[in-house]
């Protein structure tokens, strides 16, 4: 079972791919003609 430290760490890793994701996505819409 993971630690809460390590439940934190990989929440806030998570939350963070997600936005690169999100924010590659509106930038190839933006690309997009």
């Amino acid at each position: 079972m993971l630690s809460s430290a390590s439940l934190h760490h990989f929440l806030i890793f998570n939350g963070c791919a997600r936005l690169l994701t999100q924010r590659r996505e509106t930038r190839d819409d933006a690309v997009k003609p």
